[in-house]
């Protein structure tokens, strides 16, 4: 599209700022802004940055100086009509001024004056400006044109633009995929505790099997001993009645003055007396062994239970595990096909657009 050089002109200067003005300090300093305020007192500064006050009493004279847009308005101005050398030479001090735009209309209107001035046409289309139909066209005109898009900042071809989508899509995936596979690999790893868990729990079980295998024999041979010391018993106490009654016999003699053996029997009844309590107590012990090794059987019984009952609870936990690693992998594989189905979109949009490359 063309743009006639008065109206971009007028365009331009209507919008230029007021003259700056340059405070110049005691110190040697100066100051350029527009000067909004001034007495016997401060000079007040509006700056780019913002308003700055100065006491009077430092400020050695306040000049006034042509801005950038005064001198281009002025250079403008004075450019002669129909003299492409001229609107080439303004167009560069525009360029090195970084007034762009002022530039492009010069740089227009010099290759329009003439066309032989190719570095004209050169630094237009190192601005991305082009030609089309002989006229030229600013780069958002020419490449919304052509039906590029914009990303980032810059034009880009519509299959440049797929390949860049397709791209960010399999970046998106390969994130949710690889955290399911670390999923996968925290539930086998849960699995691998609980597994190592319960091989623990079945030797710890092993070993309460074998305490109370070992309590019920220990139990059993209380029982037998007890049986032994009862019968002990009962043969000593038959022992104490037979040598009671010899014992009494014999006072009986000895009362009526007959040869007896009283003191032999009284030594006899008091050995079977002790032998009885020898019994008795070995008796009281053989059951308290039986007390203790029924506690022990209880007590091994129960722990035995429990261990069944955490094996059970650790054979569930497995189980859930195992279950979660298997629903783990499945999304993980539905998640990595997604990827790779993405993937080989990103690299067929890829040699699309690499094929256009030598064509552009």
């Amino acid at each position: 599209m063309k743009h006639p050089v008065g109206v971009v002109l007028a365009l331009l200067l209507s919008a230029w700022p007021t003259r700056a003005d340059f405070v110049i300090l005691k110190n040697g300093g100066k100051l350029e802004g527009n000067v909004v305020r001034e007495d016997e007192i401060v000079v007040e500064i509006s700056m780019r940055f913002g308003k700055v006050t100065v006491p009077r009493g430092q400020v050695v004279s306040i000049e006034e100086a042509p801005t950038l847009d005064e001198v281009y308005a002025e250079r403008a101005a004075a450019l002669p009509a129909h003299d492409a050398v001229a609107a080439l030479a303004l167009a560069d001090w525009a360029r090195a001024h970084d007034l762009s735009a002022e530039a492009v209309t010069h740089y227009v209107e010099a290759y329009r004056l003439d066309s032989s001035l190719t570095r004209a046409a050169d630094v237009l289309e190192s601005m991305d400006w082009h030609q089309v139909d002989g006229q030229w066209v600013d780069p958002d005109t020419y490449y919304r044109g052509l039906g590029w898009v914009r990303r980032d900042g810059r034009w880009i071809h519509p299959l440049e633009q797929a390949w860049r989508e397709a791209q960010e899509e399999a970046a998106a995936a390969a994130r949710p995929a690889e955290s399911l596979r670390r999923r996968v690999e925290d539930a086998r790893d849960q699995a691998a505790r609980v597994a190592a868990a319960i091989a623990e729990s079945d030797r710890a079980g092993d070993l309460l099997a074998e305490r109370v295998r070992d309590a019920d024999a220990a139990l059993g041979n209380a029982r037998t001993a007890a049986a032994d010391a009862a019968r002990a018993w009962e043969r000593s106490r038959f022992e104490v009645q037979r040598a009671q009654a010899v014992h009494d016999l014999e006072r009986v003699r000895a009362d009526r003055g007959e040869p007896n053996r009283l003191e032999l029997a009284y030594a006899e009844l008091l050995r079977a007396l002790r032998a009885a309590g020898s019994a008795e107590r070995a008796v009281a012990k053989a059951e308290a062994r039986i007390r203790s090794g029924e506690q022990a059987l209880r007590k091994g019984i129960t722990e035995q239970d429990r261990a069944a009952r955490m094996a059970r609870d650790a054979g569930r936990e497995l189980q859930r595990a195992e279950d979660a690693i298997r629903a783990a992998e499945r999304e993980a594989e539905a998640a990595e096909s997604e990827l790779a189905r993405l993937r080989a979109r990103e690299q067929a949009a890829r040699a699309r657009f690499e094929e256009l490359q030598p064509r552009r």
